[in-house]
């Protein structure tokens, strides 16, 4: 289990809170594992906060390079928690992000490279 799993699991992540997580494809689908450890596993807290719940406070980028796990990845976090993120020079990065993102949805692609963005600095520094 690692640290996310483990603060997700425990209950302990701070309420209202958001911290960044890399890899929104991966954490997701983890989401989903962490919710069957609280109800499946002998032992469990079963009176912890539910993953999906602590997962809408995570803030994620946008590099799936899937269409369809980005929108899972909206679904677990929410899609106000997703942001752009390139990578770029790295080579798992997107050079030309409209391109390569031009399946997402419309709506999803506006909040990631507009609307959250915005929403951040005027939380923060508005």
């Amino acid at each position: 289990m690692n640290g996310r799993e483990s603060l997700v699991s425990s209950g302990t992540f701070p309420s209202g809170s958001r911290f960044p997580s890399r890899s929104s494809s991966v954490s997701a689908i983890l989401s989903g594992e962490a919710a069957r450890q609280m109800t499946g596993r002998p032992g469990a807290d079963t009176g912890a906060r539910r993953p999906r719940a602590v997962f809408r406070h995570v803030c994620v980028d946008c590099i799936c390079h899937d269409a369809a796990v980005l929108e899972l990845a909206a679904a677990a976090h929410g899609s106000e928690n997703i942001f752009f993120g390139s990578d770029w020079p790295f080579s798992m990065g997107l050079p030309d992000p409209h391109v390569q993102m031009a399946d997402v949805d419309p709506a999803l692609r506006r909040k990631i490279f507009c609307d959250n963005p915005k929403g951040l600095l005027d939380r923060y520094w508005g």
